[in-house]
């Protein structure tokens, strides 16, 4: 199936806004937060399959923990977690284990910023943990990496429609530097490894993408941020030809006010593999508004993004985002995810659609004891399987303290 938007590994924006935004610890201090989460859930068409369709009801127990520290010149925070997924009635369904890790750590000197992002899941294709950091952690300006964790970048989802075992290793380390008041560069470089269990069984590809690029941007005033980036990778997959890939965009970003934003990036890109190329247009229009007892994000963009079928597809995508604290104690969180892939090398019988539609209800029992609520609609359409959908609802219980060390 797809990756879990909502459920023991995610929501963590609502939960803060009910809480109050949790413990408030000293600066400078370690932080550590450690959860667990159990659920249960029913759902009608586990594979999300157009025919033979089986349901199941399944349980997940997740543990978490992540150490975090804020300085007045550095942030560090590492996340590292397991879940653990039984299925029940449904046939030839395995149970799971998912692990799943993350790093982020930022350093400032007096104009200068270097800051270093990891990632790495080993996960099953059927169902993915989905998002692990921040979902609103780099949303900030800038083209995003490939699959980066904003919870919606991964095109690997739909892709089949049985348990394979992946393994997605993502780093991207980056170099900012202010070259005067209003104008900073920054340099960057990217790196991706997705690798998997009986590849050729399923017509997958190991593959490796990485890649380089430069910005250059100017605030023009205080609520108005004009950039330029540009940008060239090569993706390579194991047994088929490498695909070089460039580009350019210029970006504009305004600040209606201390809680409101929005950008937008537009520009060109041009792909080669072999004596073949192809071009076509960019775009990434993002908003944010945060309130205080809610955030609301949304999200547009054209892209290039690998898959696992070692292909580099355009990929356009919305995602949408609501989280609403009602009380002290209950809010909800609404979302709704959307992607179109078309292949650049022809072989339409591998695009697909999807859509994902889903509302989630939690109730804050005391700072650290939490019970939530969901139900989820997935739709997508294979070009070489049709179309299928499938719902889902579940139960969540989380236990999070928060805690200086």
């Amino acid at each position: 199936m797809m990756k879990r938007p909502m459920t023991a590994c995610g929501s963590r924006i609502l939960m803060a806004v009910i809480c109050g935004l949790g413990v408030q610890p000293a600066f400078g201090a370690w932080v550590g937060e450690g959860k667990v989460a159990a659920e249960g859930s029913y759902e009608d068409n586990t594979r999300l399959t157009s025919e033979d369709e089986d349901d199941a009801y399944v349980t997940a127990v997740t543990g978490e923990g992540t150490v975090r520290q804020v300085t007045e010149s550095s942030e560090v925070r590492a996340t590292a977690g397991v879940t653990v997924v039984n299925y029940a009635g449904a046939e030839d369904l395995d149970n799971e284990d998912i692990e799943y890790a993350q790093l982020v750590a930022v350093t400032r000197g007096e104009r200068s910023r270097l800051r270093f992002a990891g990632s790495y899941r080993r996960d099953v294709l059927l169902r993915t943990v989905g998002d692990i950091g921040d979902p609103l952690d780099g949303v900030d300006g800038g083209a995003p990496p490939p699959d980066d964790d904003l919870g919606n970048g991964d095109t690997d989802n739909g892709i089949v429609r049985e348990q394979i075992r992946r393994n997605l290793i993502n780093l991207r380390p980056s170099f900012g530097y202010q070259l005067t008041e209003q104008s900073s560069v920054t340099l960057g470089y990217y790196f991706q490894d997705r690798s998997y269990e009986d590849a050729d069984q399923f017509q997958l590809q190991d593959s490796q993408l990485q890649g380089v690029t430069l910005g250059l941007s100017t605030a023009l005033s205080e609520l108005n941020t004009a950039r330029i980036t540009v940008g060239a990778s090569r993706f390579d997959p194991q047994d088929d030809i490498e695909t070089d890939a460039y580009d350019a965009t210029v970006g504009w970003d305004h600040r209606f006010s201390d809680t409101a934003s929005a950008g937008i990036d537009v520009g060109m890109r041009y792909a080669e593999r072999d004596s073949d190329g192809d071009s076509g247009f960019l775009l990434r229009v993002r908003g944010l508004r945060q309130t205080e007892v809610g955030v609301l994000f949304a999200s547009a963009e054209r892209s290039l993004r690998p898959t696992g079928y070692g292909t580099l597809d355009q990929t356009d995508r919305f995602n949408l985002r609501l989280d609403t604290a009602v009380t002290d104690r209950w809010g909800y969180a609404v979302t709704a995810d959307a992607y179109r892939t078309e292949t650049i090398e022809g072989q339409s019988f591998r695009d697909r659609d999807y859509a994902s539609l889903g509302a989630e209800l939690n109730w804050s029992l005391d700072p650290a004891w939490s019970i939530g609520t969901y139900y989820r609609y997935q739709w997508i359409d294979r070009q070489d399987d049709g179309t299928a959908s499938g719902n889902a609802v579940g139960i969540v219980l989380t236990y999070q303290p928060v805690r200086e060390i």
